[in-house]
């Protein structure tokens, strides 16, 4: 949870910042009346961050505002026929984001295929456990990409609900080519229950989403017996909460992710290649620990807090291992003279692939050692230094030829 608490701190502490343009954020807020409590609720939930403005989906209104608007989210209370239309929803040509939280648009916003209870649907209904035993309500929902600015620092199991319940869900064959899924309904990681559509990103009619699009996991529960109707505000836990809060963030460009350096929403190899040019130029953004200088004891930091691994971890599967070296190996640039990165060998971070950085890497003491959180068995000397004799003289020889 600290570093969730970290996260969601800097996420916040740019809710009022619109593009950098200085003003509160404005949410228009897409909903009917058969669920008014709950999007009162939400509304007031959101109001302590943007300015919200609701509209009734059926106000021929909407669509200017939402034009307008720095972020559109559609409420599970709508009827989804009632912002369908010919090109597929009222808000399909716009550039604004637009969340949708009930499931049953996603298909006509084409960010699934169009069958109802297969493609997508709520979990608990007696159609969907037809597709799935793995579709039952529950309290939680399961992170399938942590490093993802969009899932807020949470990893794994994610208890969203204060008792079981209902959520959204989509299959991953009825996705389109462009869907980016942060979290699944099921631990199997089948079933979406949160993902994204950057702008520019292929549709599953084949279309390209002018804005971006997201489907969120807030269902409902519509024919399933067990659980209250309609959906009760305090179903939703201080997790479910504060995961909503992250997604609009995220739609807001506010990803807030620390160590995201090249600020592309996700921790990856990219950042730790922008943290080498400023260890060469002592440039104190990336001084993470605070003693005025940026250095390897930074990028160390960088590797095991942020990405939580090993050094020489350059396929970011959170371990140090042979596979590591198959990565670095292919892009060709062991003692060559060109710049490297850390996915092609830079372990040191002086923008090279040489023999210093297999003295870096061997240092950290992570090799097969499994992931960072585990009990960590170093290799024997003797062992890590044939190793490293043995690879280093394979691709000398080949270099040669």
């Amino acid at each position: 949870m600290t570093r969730l608490s970290v996260v969601l701190s800097l996420l916040f502490a740019f809710a009022f910042v619109d593009a950098g343009h200085g003003q509160e954020a404005t949410l228009i807020f897409v909903q009917q009346p058969n669920n008014f409590d709950f999007d009162e609720q939400l509304i007031e939930h959101f109001e302590a961050n943007y300015e919200v403005v609701p509209f009734d989906s059926t106000d021929p209104d909407v669509v200017d505002a939402a034009d307008e608007a720095d972020v559109v989210y559609v409420t599970e209370s709508i009827g989804s026929g009632s912002i369908a239309d010919a090109e597929g929803t009222i808000f399909q040509s716009l550039e604004t984001p637009v969340i949708y939280a009930e499931a049953f648009a996603w298909d006509n916003a084409f960010l699934t295929g169009p069958v109802a209870h297969e493609d997508f649907g709520n979990t608990g209904r007696g159609e969907a456990l037809g597709v799935s035993e793995d579709l039952d309500i529950s309290e939680s929902i399961y992170i399938t990409k942590p490093d993802h600015a969009m899932a807020g620092g949470f990893s794994g199991e994610v208890t969203v609900h204060t008792e079981a319940y209902s959520v959204n869900y989509a299959w991953n064959e009825a996705l389109g080519p462009g869907a980016e899924v942060i979290a699944t309904a099921d631990e199997a990681g089948e079933f979406p229950t949160l993902f994204v559509y950057e702008a520019g990103s292929e549709l599953e009619d084949g279309s390209t989403t002018p804005g971006m699009r997201i489907g969120i996991f807030v269902g409902q529960s519509s024919s399933v017996p067990e659980i209250p109707s309609p959906i009760p505000f305090d179903i939703l836990s201080e997790d479910g909460l504060a995961l909503i809060g992250t997604v609009v963030e995220y739609a807001l460009g506010n990803t807030g992710l620390p160590g995201d350096y090249n600020e592309n929403g996700e921790i990856d190899a990219g950042d730790l290649d922008v943290l080498s040019g400023w260890m060469k130029t002592n440039d104190l953004q990336g001084d993470l620990n605070s003693d005025g200088n940026t250095n390897m004891v930074d990028r160390l930091a960088w590797i095991s807090d942020i990405q939580q691994s090993w050094v020489g971890d350059s396929n970011f599967d959170g371990e140090f291992n042979s596979s590591d070296f198959v990565v670095v190996f292919q892009a060709g640039k062991y003692e060559v003279d060109t710049t490297a990165g850390y996915a092609e060998g830079d372990w040191s971070g002086d923008l090279r692939f040489d023999s210093g950085d297999f003295v870096t890497a061997f240092q950290g003491g992570g090799f097969e050692a499994g992931p960072l959180a585990a009990v960590a068995v170093v290799p024997e000397p003797s062992s890590m230094t044939l190793l490293l004799l043995a690879t280093m003289a394979i691709f000398s020889r080949r270099r040669k030829r």
